[in-house]
């Protein structure tokens, strides 16, 4: 016990808080890949460098990208840590510096292309869906109509149609 200049004794109970690195992954000296749950995050001693979902692909690339740009330590050692080969980091990084964080979207799919079906396609469908395989009724529809409309659909208007 230590007395303090009021003459009160205190306890020497050390520092209030201990800090010490998130035990983890090592990426290269400095850094440190800790999970919590379904978050993961990227330690530079005790400090967080980037937090990502354990699902999020686009956060994981971007932790990827910002390490290698950062140089806080080498592609093979990023690479080592998240499972990729080195050529991936390279690539995420050069991305990310040639078209920001944009450019690790994914690209959007077109729209489906929405084919309505006039009175005398489903009549055709109507009236050869027992007969006739829905491919077959495809491409009469396409050739009386001249609407285009896949197979898959004509399975769904016609379910009792053969499938030949």
């Amino acid at each position: 016990m230590e007395t303090t200049p009021g003459g009160l004794e205190e306890e020497d109970r050390g520092p209030l808080v201990e800090v010490s690195p998130p035990e983890g992954i090592p990426i290269g000296s400095r850094l440190v890949m800790r999970r919590f749950g379904h978050q993961v995050g990227i330690f530079a001693g005790s400090m967080a460098i980037c937090m990502f979902d354990v699902n999020d692909k686009v956060g994981r690339d971007l932790a990827i990208a910002t390490l290698s740009g950062a140089d806080l330590a080498d592609d093979l050692e990023i690479a080592a840590a998240f499972g990729v080969h080195r050529n991936t980091v390279g690539r995420l990084a050069r991305k990310v510096a040639e078209g920001g964080v944009a450019a690790l979207l994914p690209a959007s799919p077109p729209p489906p292309v929405r084919t309505t079906l006039n009175d005398q396609a489903r009549a055709i469908i109507a009236t050869h869906a027992a007969t006739m395989a829905p491919k077959d009724i495809r491409e009469l529809i396409a050739a009386e109509c001249g609407i285009a409309v896949s197979v898959s659909h004509v399975r769904r208007l016609a379910p009792g149609a053969p499938l030949r």
